[in-house]
């Protein structure tokens, strides 16, 4: 039984998921095996990959059903109790594997953990993309605006998964989002601050080609997420001290990068302007107060932070608080709980 098992759905990347199978199976970790569903592929994507010519590769094959219907057989497939999402048009880095297995062994109340990604082009080509939050506390925060995972950079515990109900065959895109998001309520979810992956942005690669359905899917999950979202007691103090906590951690773990600090305090800035926007319109003022109270914190701090912050959009969540009335709390550096949204 291998240690870790790779899952990998395909439908169609015939030009790509040879490269993809090779870097699997060139990890510095070697005690794995990779699971390969083809998903009624018409280009021969299953024939590529069932001359890897390894037997650690097993190949299946299932009519036309979708990404998560394959995902949960996968699964159900998997032998080893850590499974690494891999998609056959990416390629994982050699050290892929090793780093997050180690992270994951040394974090053992993170039930889920990706990686930081560059993308590459239909050619090869690398560009460098948008780095996640790294430490658990900011990566569930995150979640209130976007998945903070990149789905085929995640490796993750199989129980835990399974104990979540696995994928939600329902979704026919954003099924990550919609899993991590079930996730958060039971186990820290997590990213190790490593480029690990090259993530392939071409014209035929899912994320282009149904990009409507993901945003609306995006949508739904993140009004379940708002709506679920615990609320937040006025405690200034207590925000206080956790925003200098995620800051710590945050530069802990982007400490090999340069600019660390200033960097972790955009950064920030910039997820709390997202999250205070996003407060406004789900009616949650007690959100929204912790965010701008962060921000107004971040202002006297950090002032670079604060100046890509307002060009990031604070804007309106600035105009939201005069509107209220509270301009003054900010500018002051105090916090009034009374104010209405």
């Amino acid at each position: 039984m291998a240690r870790v098992s790779v899952i990998m759905p395909v439908r169609d990347a015939r030009p790509f998921i040879g490269e993809a199978i090779r870097s699997v199976l060139a990890q510095t970790h070697r005690d794995l095996d990779l699971l390969v569903m083809d998903d009624g592929s018409t280009d021969g994507s299953g024939d590529v990959a069932r001359a890897a010519g390894d037997p650690r590769v097993r190949v299946y094959a299932q009519e036309r059903s979708g990404l998560s219907a394959a995902l949960n057989r996968l699964l159900a497939l998997a032998t080893g109790e850590i499974v690494a999402r891999a998609d056959a048009d990416d390629v994982c880095l050699a050290r892929r594997l090793e780093a997050q297995l180690a992270y994951l062994e040394s974090h053992h109340a993170v039930g889920a953990v990706g990686c930081f990604c560059d993308t590459i082009d239909a050619s090869g080509g690398v560009s460098r993309a948008a780095r996640p939050p790294a430490s658990p506390g900011e990566c569930a925060r995150g979640l209130r605006h976007a998945p903070t995972i990149w789905h085929p950079a995640a490796m993750y515990r199989r129980s835990v998964v399974l104990e979540a109900g696995g994928y939600d065959e329902g979704f026919s895109h954003a099924q990550d989002y919609d899993l991590w998001a079930r996730l958060a309520r039971r186990t820290l979810i997590a990213n190790v601050p490593e480029v690990l992956l090259c993530y392939r942005v071409h014209a035929a690669a899912a994320s282009s080609t149904g990009r409507a359905g993901q945003l609306e899917a995006h949508r739904r999950i993140r009004a379940r997420i708002w709506s679920d979202a615990p609320a937040e007691p006025f405690e200034p103090a207590r925000w206080m001290a956790e925003l200098r906590e995620a800051l710590r951690t945050e530069r802990e773990a982007v400490a090999a990068g340069t600019d660390a600090l200033g960097g972790t305090a955009r950064a920030l800035a910039v997820r709390r302007v997202k999250e205070a926007n996003l407060a406004q319109g789900a009616r949650r003022p007690d959100i929204g107060l912790r965010c701008l109270s962060e921000l107004a914190a971040l202002r006297r701090s950090f002032r670079p932070a604060w100046a890509l912050a307002r060009a990031a959009g604070f804007g309106a969540a600035w105009a939201s608080l005069r509107t209220l009335g509270a301009r003054r709390f900010a500018r002051a550096g105090r916090l009034d709980p009374t104010f209405e949204w």
